[in-house]
């Protein structure tokens, strides 16, 4: 059988199974119609590469849905993969975005006088605005408006930074 005769064959083959490829790989790739359609492609080929083959020793469809199932369990294997490792790129993102925060953080703290440094470190740990108060020997009255004032004052050195890209 030459090539083109084969070809002919297997697409005379496929026609009659393409309804069962269809749906095994729309089940495996619920909601996704673009990764079905990448699923389909490549249970093609794998069932061109079967066909070369094929001895006729089992039915056809026995064959494709064989090939068809067995390349969707390794393409759902793979997409896990894919997303386990994109969720630790994600989390690696968040930590260095948290790190650079935190370095943020640091930076105002820098910016601020003895006083306020001292009570907004404080603040931080969570500490109670009477401990706070005891530490800096003044009412904890005053510690709450002096953390609120503070924190505004960060809030506006911090978007000064950004805007002149810091």
């Amino acid at each position: 059988m030459t090539d083109e005769e084969k070809y002919k064959d297997f697409q005379k083959l496929m026609g009659q199974s393409v309804g069962l490829v269809v749906q095994i790989c729309d089940s495996y790739c619920r909601r996704d119609p673009e990764a079905s359609k990448e699923l389909q492609d490549e249970v093609w080929y794998n069932l061109w590469t079967a066909y070369q083959r094929y001895r006729g020793e089992s039915a056809w469809n026995t064959l494709v849905y064989r090939v068809t199932l067995n390349v969707a369990i390794d393409y759902r294997k793979h997409l896990l993969r894919r997303r386990r490792t994109l969720k630790g790129y994600a989390q690696e993102l968040e930590d260095q975005a948290e790190d650079q925060a935190v370095e943020r953080l640091y930076e105002l703290l820098e910016m601020l006088g003895e006083e306020e440094r001292m009570m907004m470190v404080m603040y931080l740990d969570k500490k109670k605005h009477d401990e706070i108060a005891e530490v800096l020997r003044i009412s904890e009255k005053a510690v709450g408006k002096r953390i609120e004032r503070t924190k505004k004052k960060m809030k506006k050195i911090n978007e000064r930074w950004n805007r002149n890209g810091r």
